[in-house]
């Protein structure tokens, strides 16, 4: 009956109160500290401590963020958990206090003492507004009704005393704010009951909280009901059982039940129709002495002398199973079956324990016959007492519900369905044994289990088999076989669901799914079934999931509010019961689950339609697709130019990766292509690729392995051209172009080699000039050189050139090529049906050129001396190949094509007419009247953007640049931006080749909207960044520093295209600097370290550097290794309570997921937590808030950027900023460098950076 979800243990516990929202409980301890838990989490948060002597009485308020407190000391204190700070002290009682407690709607709180008074204190205005007298002895508790105006208060003097408060409540909301003068003796509160009837002292009073009944419980030993009726009480009835002083009642929020705990070391539950005991759990050593029921949720909590423990009475779990369309359930003691075609509720049976005592009759687990066709077979199993169940045989026509048989079994820990007729039954002793369903043929089953345990548990299986759980292991048990058929590992099994054919099994444990799938899930699972399509749909705490038993697709359908058990599901409905039992139709968004169902199924047209109604997150879809190796269908609705190169790759789609490649610009992208393409066979666009990069030496190899002659001899142009000596003699050997490879040795002064190669070819047109060369030269033997080219021309062998690899005029190709599959069918199937236009061909007019800096010529210029070098050779015809590089010029290239539209058209603010009109006027003169000069567009576009600096760097005006960002940022060091200047200016113009002998035009390159091209971009910086996060991960902070430097000082230079950007950029800002000072920190406190001092005051300035890094504004990842490292910074320190605070903030972090893949972490954090909470204690006074870690984001603002140290007066006044970054310092730092940017001079009145390009705004 008694689920226990958390106990701790501590000194004597006197009060308690639990959280309305949170997972927390209060616990008062007779020590004097006040205990924060989460229950949930089984750890604890806080402690507070400012009472002197026992803590009796503690209470939540149900709104605000406070909670009060009564103790020994005379005094009631309300407390801020959030804060963590006592706000203001209640003082008046003169002994001690027992209890206290907020009123639910009312500024008010009530306190019970030993002063033999009641007192009503108003929080608001500090005041006590009422003073309750009367008793004559010890007021132990007082309590407010839960919705009248009443209070009720327990007295050692035996009497109860109910008091009416309403006129109080009356003049306190007419005179709010003020103090009434005749407190004391007034008539505000007046006493409506006087209850006797104890023989001795009262210990306790509770208000039931929907009738008009009170418990009260006595040092007697006895608990009594009393019924209230106007003015008029009486006792309605005595429960008796307990050994010693009853210490505590308390009624159930929502059911007729009532708990009470006693000195004699018992907790009791007693049923309020019967008022008889139904259940009670002890404790051996410890007497109990308070309770505490949640406002809403099933969660009770007592305390006893050692601690405390906070438990559910009974499961809420719904026990249910389907056949057909009925689903069949226990409520409110009887079975019932809710139909859902008709929706149809209907009572089939009472359930009857057979007088056992139960307090909702809730089977544990319930289970239908599937074996039988003729019935309706349904076994409950219960696990009250010693156990038991209960066999149901009903018609199979419910329409007129009858029950045909109905048999029990005694000390059993469950009973399944094996067959038509038979049952499996788990007795109290562990064993097992298969009998009929009256009990009868019973046998015994011995089950060779490999672990020495007994059976832990059963559940069904397919016909003549049964699940047995022993060992932390599940084994699939053959009855008739006598065998166990199949196992599986698992522990803590908490459910098993079968698909209807018994062929698909999941096995749920707390946070589990087992199958030939497994999802791991961070709250408890409650239930599950299979669906239609055999997914299996379950319930967390907080969600509904769908899991896919095969492909490890997962994915969620609803969040909760509160947790629902799932019984079925169909289509876009789950039925789900909730804790109180009702069955509801909950409707889901299963778009997300047919859409990977028919992925899964390969159902495109399916696929098609779900995508085209636009329902689905592009970027999720995307990332699933790629995850389940769908990258044909991804390519078609990823966007970024990035992912669809890879995607492209991946897929094999060679036109659309080549699209992708060209709008990129990067060599790598070109090189990877051209690798894919050659592995797929597709020789066209690799030659293409190679083309683009300049990449001759594998352009020449290509050639050759494919025997393509005439472009290896256009290669030998194209080698001269470049001045490439090794890349003409290459080719040269490919052709077999003895001459070409004889005119390249001599041209690089291997005059010798020169020679013997035209002797041994027999080129007598060269050897006399050679020999003549030869002669000439100083310092050899001609002579020599002479005869030993004679003797090994003899030897030598003419150099042919190689048979080609592959042949395109061939009438064979390889079987090796392609040498890999790309899912070929897969991607034209998903091309044919998901492209919305044809995508461009190949063709050999791009546009996308790499310039390789060796090389000293245009690609244009290639391609001309290529054309004429082909007219040469075929008498001034090009042939049939040759024209393809010089027309279309394949080979990349640096020329801009200029619109002569553009260039005629009027500048800005021209009249049109006026030039039609001028041109109308010339036509019939004699006279040729030249066109006037255009507007250069690139200085109309530069004259709208005066504001951005870094476009008069690409077109060379410095000082302008200079000017600009002093007005906008206030920068006085320009030595960190010199090489980034003189980059833009470099790589914002190309320099184009003319005629041969004449010095080269420089072209000023454009970018968007005809500005100068500027080479850093808003991407560049949030790469840069991006190093700095791993550099920092890495532990290289030094180098992370540089990084974010580096990347700060970029981003003055960025040209932002839209708002967004814009908003972008000044957050990325924000974070960089950050990290910076977070940089700068880490690196003080390793130099600190790194010097070896061991004073206090080094000891201390390390730790608080430490602390100070927790509070930078970083990424998660870091977050944690920063409050891992303050941890252990300040355990060494023995500030045990700052490293404890530490801890509690690493275990924050836990709903981040960050510790999914070390599941450890959190456990072993909690254990230092508790650690560091019991020694309690800092030795050493730091300079640093704990609070801050709550109410802080960044760090920005609360330290001196300069001296790293806290901020002694943050107003306006007293600091000055960085105009670039934000940073803050003390005011002394004025008219100094920025320590962050190293650029700025602080406290400048500047104008602000603003790199938006005029017209591109959002």
């Amino acid at each position: 009956m008694l689920i226990t979800k958390f106990e701790a243990k501590s000194k004597r516990v006197k009060g308690l109160s639990f959280h309305k929202y949170r997972p927390w409980i209060l616990a008062s301890l007779h020590n004097g500290s006040i205990n924060l838990f989460d229950y949930r989490a089984s750890v604890l948060i806080e402690k507070f401590e400012d009472h002197d002597g026992p803590v009796r009485g503690v209470n939540f308020h149900e709104t605000q963020p406070l909670f009060v407190s009564g103790g020994d000391d005379h005094k009631v204190k309300v407390w801020n958990y959030k804060t963590k700070k006592c706000l203001f002290t209640l003082s008046g009682h003169l002994d001690y206090i027992r209890t206290v407690e907020f009123h639910k709607e009312l500024p008010w709180i009530c306190s019970s003492s030993d002063d033999q008074t009641v007192r009503i204190w108003n929080w608001q205005n500090r005041s006590v507004i009422a003073i309750l007298t009367g008793h004559s002895h010890y007021v132990m508790a007082a309590t407010f009704h839960p919705e009248d105006t009443l209070l009720a208060s327990a007295s050692l003097d035996q009497t109860i005393r109910i008091w009416d408060f309403s006129r109080l409540k009356e003049k306190s909301m007419q005179k709010t704010g003020s103090r009434p003068n005749e407190i004391f003796g007034g008539t505000e509160v007046e006493v409506k009951h006087i209850i006797e009837g104890h023989d001795k002292g009262v210990n306790w009073v509770a208000f039931h909280p929907t009738t008009k009944i009170v418990a009260s419980g006595a040092d007697d030993k006895t608990i009594k009901l009393w019924r209230l009726s106007g003015n008029k009480h009486w006792e309605m009835d005595t429960l008796k059982g307990h050994a010693n002083n009853v210490s505590c009642v308390l009624f159930h929020p929502r059911m007729e039940i009532l708990i009470s705990n006693s000195e004699d070391k018992t907790l009791r539950f007693w049923d309020l129709n019967r008022r008889v005991q139904i259940s009670q759990t002890r404790k051996d050593t410890d007497r109990f002495w308070i309770l505490a029921a949640h406002p809403s949720l099933n969660y009770f909590a007592a305390g006893y002398d050692n601690g405390m423990i906070v438990f559910k009475i009974e499961r809420e779990n719904y026990a249910s199973v389907r056949s057909g369309s009925h689903i069949f359930y226990v409520k409110n003691k009887n079975l019932q079956y809710h139909d859902l075609s008709t929706k149809e509720k209907q009572i089939m049976a009472a359930v009857n324990t057979n007088g056992k005592q139960v307090l909702l009759n809730q089977p544990k687990s319930i289970y239908y016959n599937y074996f039988n066709q003729s019935s309706h077979d349904i076994i409950l199993n219960f696990e009250i007492e010693s156990g038991c169940f209960i066999i149901y045989e009903f018609h199979k026509d419910l329409k007129n519900v009858k029950c045909i048989s109905e048999k029990r079994g005694d000390f059993t820990s469950a009973a399944v369905f094996i067959s038509k007729d038979k049952i499996c039954v788990l007795d109290q002793n562990k064993e097992l044994a298969v009998c009929n369903f009256d009990g009868s043929n019973l046998k015994k089953l011995q089950v060779n289990k490999k672990g020495p345990g007994k059976v832990d548990m059963i559940y069904p299986g397919p016909l003549g088999k049964v699940l047995i759980y022993s060992d932390d292991s599940l084994q699939l048990y053959d009855i008739s076989a006598r065998k166990v058929m199949h196992e599986i590992a698992c522990n803590d099994v908490k459910q098993v669901n079968w698909n209807v054919q018994f062929t698909l099994q999941i096995i749920m444990t707390n946070k589990n799914l087992e199958i030939i799938n497994q999802q791991k899930e961070n709250s408890k699972i409650k239930t599950g079934c299979f669906d239609e399509n055999q997914a299996f749909i379950y319930s967390t705490s907080t969600h509904i999931k769908y899991m896919f038993c095969e492909g490890k697709t997962s994915g969620t359908f609803k969040s909760l509010d509160e947790p629902v058990y799932v019984s079925f599901f169909m289509k876009n409905q789950a039925y789900a019961f909730n804790r109180q039992g009702e069955l509801n139709q909950i409707e889901v968004n299963n778009t997300d689950y047919l859409f990977k169902l028919a992925l899964q199924q390969k159902n495109l047209n399916e696929v098609k339609e779900i995508l085209s109604q636009g329902n689905l997150c592009g970027h999720s879809i995307v990332s699933y697709l790629k995850e389940q190796g769908h990258s044909e269908i991804a390519l078609f609705f990823e966007s970024d130019i990035k992912q669809r190169f890879n995607l492209a790759l991946a897929s094999g789609n060679i036109q659309v990766a080549f699209e992708a490649a060209k709008e990129l610009k990067e060599k790598d992208n070109f090189q990877k292509l051209a690798q894919t393409s050659l592995l797929l066979g597709n020789i066209d666009a690799a030659e293409k690729c190679y083309q683009i990069t300049r990449s001759f030496d594998k352009l020449n190899f290509f050639y050759a392995s494919t025997g393509s002659l005439q472009k290896l001899k256009r290669m030998q142009a194209v080698a001269q051209s470049v001045n490439d000596h090794t890349l003409r003699f290459n080719t040269s050997i490919f052709t077999g172009d003895v001459a070409e490879r004889v005119k390249v040795l001599a041209e690089t002064g291997q005059i010798p080699l020169a020679y013997l190669m035209a002797k041994t070819h027999g080129l007598k047109e060269f050897e006399q000039t050679l020999e003549e060369s030869i002669r000439s030269m100083d310092g050899v033997d001609p002579e020599a050189i002479i005869r030993q080219a004679e003797t090994y021309s003899r030897r030598g062998k003419a150099l042919l050139p190689l048979r080609p690899l592959y042949v395109s005029n061939e009438n064979y190709q390889q079987r090796e090529w392609p040498m890999i599959s790309m899912r070929a069918e897969e991607a034209k199937r998903a091309a044919q049906m998901f492209q919305k236009k044809k995508d461009p061909e190949l063709n050999d007019g791009d546009d996308t050129f790499f310039d390789s800096k060796e090389y000293h010529t245009s690609n244009k210029q290639v391609a001309n001396i290529l054309s004429n070098t082909q007219q040469e050779n075929s008498s001034q015809q090009p042939a049939a190949g040759a024209a393809i590089l010089a027309d279309n010029d394949a080979w990349g290239g640096d020329d801009i094509d200029i619109d002569d539209d553009i260039l005629n058209q009027p500048e800005n603010g021209g009249n049109d007419d006026q030039i039609v009109q001028s041109n109308e006027s010339n036509q019939d003169s004699d006279i040729f009247v030249p066109p006037s000069q255009g507007s250069d567009i690139l200085q109309i576009a530069l004259k709208k953007n005066q504001h951005i600096a870094s476009l008069h760097i690409a077109t060379g005006d410095f000082v302008k640049a200079l000017e600009i960002l002093k007005k906008q940022l206030g920068i006085a060091n320009f030595e960190p931006l010199k090489q980034l200047f003189v980059d833009i200016y470099t790589l914002a113009k190309i320099k184009i080749q003319t005629l041969p002998h004449t010095s080269p035009l420089d072209y000023q390159l454009r970018g968007n909207g005809h500005v100068p091209f500027v080479p850093v971009s808003y991407q560049n910086i949030v790469q840069k960044y991006t190093n700095g996060i791993e550099l920092t991960t890495k532990g290289d902070f030094n180098s992370a520093l540089d990084q974010f430097r580096s990347c700060l000082q970029a981003s003055v230079m960025v040209v932002l295209k839209s708002q967004k950007e814009q908003k972008d950029l000044y957050e990325l800002i924000r974070k960089i600097s950050e990290y910076i000072t977070a940089m700068r920190i880490e690196l003080e406190r390793k130099k600190i370290v790194g010097s070896g001092q061991q004073t206090e005051e080094a000891k201390t300035r390390v730790a608080e550097l430490s602390c100070y890094m927790t509070l930078c504004g970083m990424e998660i990842a870091h977050k944690f290794l920063a409050y891992k490292n303050a941890m252990n910074t300040t355990y060494k320190l023995e500030n045990h309570i700052t490293a404890a605070h530490f801890a509690r903030q690493v275990l924050d972090l836990e709903p981040t997921g960050i510790f999914a893949s070390k599941p450890d972490t959190v456990p072993t954090f909690k254990k230092y937590y508790q650690t560091f909470q019991a020694k309690g204690q800092n030795k050493y006074k730091l300079n640093f808030d704990s609070q801050l870690n709550v109410s802080l984001k960044e760090i920005n603002g609360y330290l001196c950027t300069a001296s790293l140290l806290p901020l002694e007066d943050t107003k306006q006044q007293s600091i000055v900023r960085c105009p670039l970054d934000g940073s803050i310092y003390n005011k002394s730092q004025a008219k100094q460098v920025c320590q962050t940017c190293l650029l700025c001079k602080l406290g400048e009145e500047t104008l602000g950076l603003n790199n938006l390009l005029e017209g591109h705004s959002e």
